[in-house]
């Protein structure tokens, strides 16, 4: 990679937040995007980042974007992550339903919704995914490891060159939109020890409520009329059990 190429892929990292549209009134904001194994697949995104009309936008509709990159839809496949995130939105806000629901959310409704809702925009604009680490890489790895520009050779040069500015650009998004209103929900999701200082320097929120029926692992607050929430990450099964959905019913 040249150092044109590594400048883009930096501007990327701090400048591209993530999909739908940040007027949205439903947000969740996970670590970092997967999918990436190698460099130049995370350049190609780049590439069509900076060649978006408009270019090098905070975010974009996502089937747009899949389409531009020539992969696959994610909106059309099971998405494990996704899932237990959508199933808890649609038990908070029960009116985005299309079944009774008075009904446990089906695997057909999420599905369903995730095709049509996820990460959209204009007509569809309902919810916008965000992310807190701008270098996409696969789960469990790091894909710029072998890429030969030691700026963002290990995670920590990576994130030292990008995250501080991508932080502010979150912070100041997130900030922008509560004082505009129209914000229902936020869901931060990857409740760790190391994560918790970083999403409430985003969201300028120390305090976090407990919610002690769910051992510890859901925490809250508000922000006027928006609902704050940091939860444990999908993958491990604590988001969607019958007594958050309970909860999530509550706090609508």
């Amino acid at each position: 990679m040249n150092e044109q190429e590594l400048g883009l892929l930096l501007t990327y990292a701090k400048g591209f937040l993530g999909y739908g549209d940040l007027a949205a009134p439903y947000w969740f904001v996970g670590t970092e995007e997967a999918g990436v194994q190698e460099p130049c697949q995370a350049l190609v995104r780049a590439k069509v980042w900076n060649n978006w009309k408009p270019p090098r936008p905070s975010v974009v509709d996502i089937e747009e974007y899949v389409t531009q990159l020539g992969v696959p839809n994610p909106l059309t496949r099971g998405q494990a992550t996704w899932r237990p995130l959508i199933r808890l939105l649609l038990n908070y806000a029960p009116e985005l339903r299309v079944n009774d629901s008075d009904q446990p959310v089906s695997n057909k409704e999420i599905r369903d919704f995730q095709a049509n809702r996820w990460g959209r925009t204009g007509s569809r604009r309902l919810i916008c995914l965000l992310e807190l680490f701008g270098l996409p890489t696969a789960s469990g790895t790091w894909a710029y490891a072998n890429c030969g520009n030691e700026e963002i050779r290990t995670r920590k040069n990576g994130t030292a060159a990008t995250f501080n500015e991508r932080k502010q650009n979150l912070a100041n998004a997130l900030e922008q939109k509560l004082a505009c209103g129209g914000l229902k929900l936020v869901v931060f999701y990857a409740r760790t020890d190391h994560r918790m200082p970083l999403w409430s320097e985003v969201c300028a929120i120390r305090d976090w409520r407990v919610q002690p029926n769910l051992g510890g692992d859901f925490l809250w607050q508000r922000h006027g009329e928006t609902l704050l929430l940091c939860v444990g990450h999908p993958s491990r099964g604590r988001i969607g059990k019958d007594q958050e959905a309970r909860f999530m019913r509550e706090m609508a």
